[in-house]
């Protein structure tokens, strides 16, 4: 709320649809719906939107861009970023990190290409810079990235601030792990699936490598209900056909598949 100025006279009412989601979401707006705020507590989901933050495409009144100012570089977007996810109570040791210790993160560079009526030649700057930060649950990482998003335009603020952070407790702990032979096996006879590769039809590999193994969750979008995270297993692989050879990576099921 501090972020988007808002005050409880902001405030919408919500339809009985989207109550339905989650019966505890509350919408903030200002009057012209530029800049809204919306939290689904039960589901752990914050979005938040502020159209006037990034430069417009055109300009009203002199028919080109808004100019483009004062947005962050890397450096400063993911400083900024880190900032505001431990404001939102966020801690360091909640988020992947790499091999070499440093955050596991992830840039989202939005460009854009016009051309300057006034020297006739184009320009290409960028708009606006988001950062991405991936949680940490029981030390394995969730798949892909995304539960903390913050996007910044002109004079760094926020433009976009997306966090997927739901109140998760440990369920279940299982140790009978898949091994080696029934991962092959699955890949084998067509359970687990390969990645769709562009020119390379499946049955055109000739070998395919593991070169590394590592446990992931999975996620469902943040608006979305969720009962019970179960890890998978992400495999990296280098396919080859042949001819040339690509690096590639797919999941398979963690646990063992069940006999009758």
């Amino acid at each position: 709320m501090a972020i988007g100025t808002f005050t409880l006279e902001d405030r919408k009412k919500l339809s009985p649809a989207a109550l339905a989601v989650d019966g505890k979401a509350v919408y903030f707006s200002d009057e012209k719906q530029t800049r809204w705020l919306e939290i689904l507590p039960t589901f752990g989901y914050i979005k938040y939107y502020d159209l006037n933050a990034e430069a417009k495409a055109v300009n009203a009144v002199k028919g080109v861009p808004e100019p483009v100012i004062g947005v962050p570089d890397l450096a400063q977007a993911t400083k900024l970023a880190l900032n505001y996810a431990q404001s939102l109570g966020i801690d360091d040791s909640q988020l992947a990190r790499k091999t070499d210790g440093d955050l596991d993160v992830h840039w989202n560079i939005t460009r854009r290409q016009w051309m300057d009526p006034r020297t006739n030649k184009p320009v290409d700057e960028i708009q606006d810079f988001g950062v991405y930060f991936t949680r940490l649950v029981g030390g394995i990482k969730m798949s892909g990235f995304g539960d903390v998003y913050v996007d910044f335009g002109n004079n760094a603020k926020v433009h976009e601030l997306e966090i997927n952070w739901r109140n998760l407790q440990p369920y279940q702990l299982l140790t009978n792990l898949v091994t080696p032979a029934q991962i092959i096996s699955s890949i084998q006879n067509g359970e687990t699936a390969l990645p769709t590769m562009e020119g390379w039809p499946i049955d055109s590999i000739k070998t395919l490598t593991i070169t590394n193994a590592v446990p992931r969750y999975g996620r469902k979008p943040g608006d979305e209900p969720v009962e019970f995270l179960v890890p998978a297993l992400q495999l990296d692989a280098i396919a080859d056909n042949g001819n040339t050879n690509k690096p590639i990576w797919f999941q398979t099921g963690i646990f063992p598949p069940k006999t009758l």
